[in-house]
């Protein structure tokens, strides 16, 4: 199952994403597979710096709320509930220290629980950290590609999205799909976008099938000038069935983090659920451990929802010296993820303020 947000692969039946907890919605609650290849618009937020070594270690993180966007969309007979994502970041995970220094994910491979390679992203980064364009490969369970995805992304002035492209295309050159998206800032007086207006459209190959997502996001920051909250609330229109059905939802997804960009908690409701006109609403908790030098030991997600089953993961990591995740392993002790980094020589005022944490 593919995050429409990140581009995580995971097992089927998930509500939330593993990796940026992002809604899932139906395409989590029935265990679907997309039934064309599904790719987020490279748009999620950078991470928080560190806290500096040596510095108090936080108890496990309490409950906040925050949101994102599910955005219906639909391929063959099969209507999936994605997450409309605000570009005010990028498609990675950023970590960084209290002294000024911030890395950027310079390459992610996800696993399955038997250890198969799924997908591989690797990123071209500049100076300032940004990745103009860069390429994703998923592969199958044994090991043979699947399909590539190639991105190319705008940025403005400090560094955040503006414009954003992919085209999916099979090993044997079908193009599966293709998404372009664009949204425009009303910053503050500090240079930090406080609202946005965004709009997407996702077509498959046949050009029958499109989804198409309209919407506004407004974002709150901490005192120390991090991301505290986005709010998201948008129309998703479009037809699946090879354009036999049409669908209208209005929805919402809401993200909190705590003041170095933790992640705590994500909920979204969706007001035509299946395109059946029933309403749907979940949310995921967070709960972070950390050892005495500020560094990510574990955490604990809790996931609920009025669809599908609730459920409860935990996971544990590997760190670098300067405190990047380096591994992320399951209950099992399976490796489910693995990044390597960039120092950010010149960062922006994107990855300085409105960087999030995820695993």
């Amino acid at each position: 199952m593919i995050c429409p947000n990140c581009g995580f692969n995971q097992a089927d039946g998930k509500k939330f994403c593993e990796n940026c907890g992002s809604s899932l919605g139906v395409q989590a609650a029935q265990g679907m597979q997309p039934p064309m290849a599904q790719q987020p618009m490279p748009a999620q937020q950078p991470q928080q710096p560190q806290p500096a070594p040596g510095a108090p270690a936080p108890v496990a993180a309490g409950r906040r709320r925050s949101v994102a966007v599910p955005l219906a969309i639909a391929g063959g007979a099969a209507l999936l509930v994605v997450v409309a994502v605000v570009a005010v970041g990028l498609l990675t995970n950023w970590f960084g220290l209290a002294n000024g220094e911030y890395y950027a994910v310079s390459k992610l491979t996800t696993f399955d629980e038997n250890g198969n390679k799924v997908a591989v992203t690797e990123y071209d980064r500049d100076e300032n950290g940004l990745a103009k364009n860069y390429k994703s490969t998923n592969y199958t369970s044994n090991g043979e590609v699947q399909f590539t995805t190639l991105y190319t992304v705008k940025y403005d002035e400090d560094g955040y999205v503006k414009k954003s492209f992919y085209t999916s295309t099979a090993k044997n050159g079908d193009k599966l799909s293709e998404y372009s998206a664009k949204q425009d800032f009303e910053k503050g007086r500090d240079g930090k976008p406080v609202k946005t207006e965004y709009e997407n459209e996702r077509k498959a190959s046949s050009g029958a099938d499109i989804t198409k997502n309209k919407g506004t996001t407004t974002m709150e920051y901490h005192p120390n000038g991090h991301l505290k909250s986005s709010l998201s609330e948008s129309t998703n229109t479009g037809s699946y069935g090879s354009g036999s059905t049409e669908y209208t939802s209005e929805n919402t997804s809401l993200s909190e983090y705590d003041d170095r960009g933790y992640v705590l908690h994500t909920e979204w409701t969706d007001s035509n659920y299946q395109g059946k006109g029933s309403k749907a609403n979940g949310s995921t908790e967070y709960a972070w451990e950390f050892d005495s030098a500020g560094k990510p030991t574990s955490m604990k997600e809790t996931g609920t929802a009025t669809v599908g089953e609730d459920y409860e993961k935990s996971y544990t990591f590997d760190t670098d010296e300067a405190g990047n995740i380096t591994a992320v392993y399951d209950e099992k002790g399976n490796k489910v993820k693995e990044y390597e980094y960039v120092r950010v020589e010149r960062p922006l005022a994107n990855i300085k303020f409105s960087q999030t944490r995820t695993y």
